[in-house]
């Protein structure tokens, strides 16, 4: 649009400055070479402070009476002025109130017009004597206050007129100059309007209000087949789409202030699918009344972070969000799903979703079941956060299918129960490579981890802590388990189990490298009458404050047990064998054990001290035999006669003598009856 001389107001378009240059480029702009220098452009609308305009080079293009010298800005709102001296004082004032109306404030440093600043001061100045006397006169003439009062207003209600004006010229400029973009407040504000043919491109400065995070750029298309809720038609019957990369639910009418945003967050899903965007959906509290579906492939819904962006249940429904069959690629990250008080579940993943990964989210709820549940393929959990409010809620489920998916560096904590692998249906493939690395379980539920049907799981490097029964449960179908580098504490009171794996669980498991502390029982390996454990390892582990035994291995067919150390002094013994349901199999050596009180290990299985290249290790630990006594046998656990054995009584000087050595025992004696504790040593070394 040509700056007529009429009208000093312009801003059609968008501008681009560089620092330190003194060209200004414009977008969809049409400005007048006509236009003389010594006029003003506000970029920011005058955020970013002015410019006064040298020279006009072409409808798209400025010359700067001086280089730019704010950041670059690219793109950005912007107005021009024009600085029209007039005789008429009156046109004048309305003129100068227009100017402080919409610039705020005008640079003191504008050399270039200080001379025209200087002239219109000039004329300032000559009027205020006057009005300064009529100040000094009121009560004397308060005729002429209200003259003056009268014609205040007159100049308020001129300037508003003229400023409407302005706007309505502005409008039909567009129209005639064939301008390419308009500016709305509101979607609702362009809805409503009748927008000019030449218009391509409109943008809003807000969905339902100005400024509510809602504002958007529209592009004008055909009318489309299906209209969506990026769609909107204008009063003129003209069709618009909201173009958005990234998408914003709040470009789609959610509010995020806790109530019901769910009809708009779907629509941000199915936009985001549509064009391939990415979904960012800023900070805010959304609410959540029904289920959210992600049904596409290579989807990513980005928050704000943990404590910034929360979608939170306003009902009682099945899950949040539900990530479909046809899901791949997808990745949600940095947000909190909330559902405590409710039913409503946080996450399902279907069968056939595939590459799904959650990524710094929390979970909480108090709902009595599952709060994440998965059959997909390749599920990541990935620094999550869990809160299991009820004793109950369960934060994670992997049921069948789940193959090569993962929890890592995670935290798990509440009343509730940790994480289940299961499988619900004996006709579905169990679940396979499932890996717990890295993550804290510091919840008082049944249990940590529950393994289900299920075939090489690994738990590696995790705490598990404060669980009610057992820290890990191993059930029927799971084959292949492996504890590695663990630290196990049990919050029973010394009421519950480290590890315990029931008679059906199946086999090939390894618990190796664990930390075990304040249980019950470290590991309990469980027998009936129709299923018997076979093929288990229990290597450098070390056992700290156990209440009972430390391993119950009952009827076990093939169990190793090495390189362990267990530095309490447990009641019930370090360790005991049962037979059940049948005598087990033992091979064991270089292990450091507490045999208070002997009699631990049933007498019709089978042991072998050593390992497959010959027999050589020992086995020692302490003992008291509780009571004033001047011997006692020891059963060293070789189950073959060592060739050295040693023995040392805490706190006596006593000479000591070692005799009767066999298969299962020897007797350490001494000369005064006291009742020591007797550190002990058995040895094979052939």
């Amino acid at each position: 649009m040509a700056l007529d001389p009429d009208y000093f107001f312009y801003s059609d378009g968008t501008i681009t400055l560089t620092n330190g240059s003194d060209l200004a480029t414009g977008t969809f702009t049409a400005w007048d070479p006509a236009v003389l220098p010594f006029d003003f452009v506000f970029p920011n609308d005058g955020m970013s402070g002015m410019a006064v305009i040298k020279e006009v080079l072409g409808m798209s293009q400025i010359r700067l009476a001086k280089p730019w010298p704010g950041p670059t800005l690219t793109d950005a709102p912007y107005f021009m002025v024009r600085w029209t001296k007039h005789t008429d004082p009156k046109i004048y004032a309305l003129r100068l109130s227009d100017y402080l109306t919409r610039l705020k404030a005008i640079p003191e440093n504008l050399e270039e017009i200080g001379q025209q600043v200087a002239t219109d001061a000039a004329a300032v100045a000559s009027a205020l004597p006057t009005i300064t006397q009529a100040a000094s006169d009121v009560e004397a003439d308060r005729q002429a206050v209200d003259i003056a009062a009268a014609a205040i207003e007159v100049a308020q209600i001129a300037t508003l007129e003229a400023r409407d004006e302005t706007i309505e010229a502005r409008d039909v400029a567009v129209s005639a100059a064939g301008s390419t973009q308009s500016l709305w407040d509101t979607r609702a504000a362009a809805l409503a309007a009748n927008i000019p043919a030449p218009v391509q491109y409109l943008r809003t400065a807000g969905y339902a209000a100005v400024g509510d995070g809602g504002g958007a750029l529209y592009d004008r298309i055909a009318a489309p087949s299906t209209a969506k809720a990026w769609h909107f038609q204008s009063a003129d019957g003209a069709w618009w789409a909201l173009v958005a990369d990234p998408v914003r639910p709040r470009m789609l009418g959610a509010k995020g202030v806790g109530t019901d945003d769910t009809a708009a967050l779907q629509a941000a899903i199915d936009y985001s699918a549509a064009f391939n965007v990415e979904l960012d959906l800023g900070a805010g509290d959304f609410g959540v009344a029904g289920e959210l579906l992600v049904n596409t492939s290579h989807f990513k819904m980005t928050g704000a972070g943990l404590g910034n962006t929360t979608l939170r249940a306003v009902g009682n429904f099945g899950f949040m969000l539900r990530i479909g069959p046809s899901a791949n690629y997808c990745r949600i990250q940095h947000l909190t799903l909330l559902s405590m008080y409710t039913t409503t579940r946080s996450v399902r993943i279907d069968e056939n979703a595939t590459v799904i990964r959650f990524s710094g989210c929390e979970f909480s709820g108090d709902v009595a079941d599952n709060l994440v549940y998965s059959m997909g393929q390749n599920v990541d959990f990935d620094a999550c956060s869990w809160y299991v409010g009820g004793a109950n809620t369960l934060a994670l489920t992997f049921d069948c299918y789940n193959q090569n998916g993962g929890v890592t560096d995670c935290r798990i904590g509440g009343p509730g129960k940790g994480i289940r692998i299961a499988r619900s249906s004996a006709a579905k493939h169990r679940v396979e490579g499932l890996r717990v690395v890295g993550t804290y379980f510091i919840n008082t539920g049944e249990y940590n981890i529950e393994v289900g049907p299920s075939l090489f799981t690994v738990i590696d490097s995790c705490v598990l802590d404060q669980a009610g029964l057992a820290n890990v449960k191993i059930l029927d179908g799971a084959d292949n388990v492996t504890l590695s580098n663990n630290w196990v504490a049990n919050g029973g009171g010394f009421s519950g189990t480290g590890v315990y794996i029931y008679a059906n669980a199946g086999n090939g498991h390894i618990i190796q490298g664990n930390q075990f502390q304040f249980c019950a029982q470290a590991i309990v390996v469980d027998a009936n009458p129709s299923s018997r454990i076979s093929n288990v390892t229990i290597s450098g582990n070390s056992f700290q404050s156990m209440g009972n035994n430390t391993l119950v291995l009952d009827s076990v067919n093939g169990c190793i047990i090495t390189g362990n150390t267990d530095g309490s002094l447990p009641g019930g013994g370090s360790w005991m064998t049962k037979g059940t349901f049948g005598p087990g199999r033992y091979i064991f050596d270089n292990n450091k054990w507490h045999t208070t009180p002997p009699g631990l290990f049933h007498s019709t299985s089978s042991y072998r001290f050593g390992n497959e290249i010959g027999i050589r290790g020992s086995n020692e630990g302490a003992t008291m035999p509780g009571a004033s006594v001047t011997s006692m046998t020891i059963p060293h656990g070789l189950f073959t006669t060592p060739d050295i054995a040693f023995a040392q009584l805490e706190g006596h000087n006593s000479a000591v003598t070692i005799s009767n050595r066999t298969n299962t025992t020897f007797t350490v004696s001494w000369n005064t009856a006291v009742n020591p504790v007797i550190h002990w040593q058995a040895k094979v070394a052939r």
